[in-house]
């Protein structure tokens, strides 16, 4: 199995990895804007967050003071610009007080933006991996992946085949259902990364193609808007993520050095700039609505790195 008492790897860049970051950060977008191919492409973004929770269990760095710092200011700025309460299926209005309060401390909800559960789902993450590895708890970890995922699908996408009912989005989309699963299948490749990623591209390109069609084809089957994760979720998520590490890109470009920088700052702020063009577009004649239907996450994903980067200038300037 190799180590279980890792330290963080330690190894020349593959910016590869910062190049799915970006893609990662345009997926989250394309989830939150509804297009004419949505019901094509949400099958496949669905991989964004478990992929950023996987590049996080595989590298194994992060400074829990800092994400803290990013996780109150966050929520702070959209509790003051007030501009995305949550969706249908999220903490809904006339939800008794004391089961708001068990979605945000337990399910990682945030009342102020329905994205930011991510932030706090790492967190939460970061506090679990160190008792596990204080008490070497790697292979009980390992286990009951396979049951924490079941738990989110079930509760999740399949709740409605199986249940016929909806459960609340929180139940299914937190630390537990995907954010610890997806760390330690990132840990677990880490710790076997020499056998998984000798001579094995061919294999994983190979099978990137079909999973994406068979993720389609569920997303198609199922039909159900909330929900994080699909079955096919899973296996296509680790092999994107494996033939990313596989295709080693040893110099930084432009896309890699957004993904680098930006793609935490493009996810958390996308929502804000989603709401903006909303009202914006809310006047806009024909042609301009269904243009921007069509570009719509192209659209947001540039003004949202272009008021980072305009952020970063006034800040560097001061």
């Amino acid at each position: 199995m190799g180590r279980t008492d890792r330290e963080p790897v330690r190894m020349q860049r593959n910016y590869s990895v910062d190049i799915l970051r970006f893609l990662c950060a345009y997926l989250v977008i394309t989830l939150h804007i509804h297009t004419p191919y949505s019901a094509y492409t949400e099958p496949i973004a669905r991989c964004a967050v478990p992929l950023f929770f996987m590049m996080s269990g595989f590298f194994g760095k992060a400074k829990i003071y800092r994400l803290l710092k990013i996780i109150v200011l966050s929520t702070l700025v959209y509790l003051f610009v007030n501009i995305s309460p949550p969706p249908i299926g999220e903490i809904k209005e006339g939800l008794p007080w004391w089961k708001t309060q068990i979605a945000i401390v337990f399910f990682n909800e945030n009342p102020s933006a329905f994205h930011l559960w991510y932030l706090s789902a790492y967190l939460y993450v970061l506090l679990i991996i160190p008792l596990i590895k204080k008490y070497n708890m790697w292979q009980l970890a390992y286990m009951i992946v396979p049951l924490l995922l079941a738990v989110g699908i079930v509760l999740g996408k399949y709740s409605n085949l199986l249940f016929h009912r909806d459960f609340y989005a929180f139940l299914s989309r937190n630390f537990l259902c995907v954010g610890l699963p997806f760390y330690l299948i990132g840990h677990l490749i880490a710790e076997n990364k020499e056998r998984l990623l000798c001579h094995k591209k061919m294999i994983y390109a190979m099978s990137v193609l079909p999973l994406t069609v068979l993720a389609v084809a569920e997303g198609l089957w199922v039909d159900k808007v909330f929900g994080d994760v699909y079955i096919c979720t899973v296996f296509l998520s680790i092999c994107i993520f494996l033939l990313t590490l596989s295709c080693r890109v040893e110099h930084e470009g432009l896309i890699s050095r957004i993904g680098r920088r930006d793609a935490l700052h493009i996810y958390i702020t996308h929502l804000f700039w989603i709401k903006v063009m909303t009202l914006l577009m809310a006047n806009a004649s024909g042609f301009w609505l269904e243009l921007y239907r069509i570009t719509g996450p192209l659209v947001i994903l540039t003004i949202s790195f272009l008021a980072i980067r305009l952020v970063r200038l006034v800040i560097k300037e001061k």
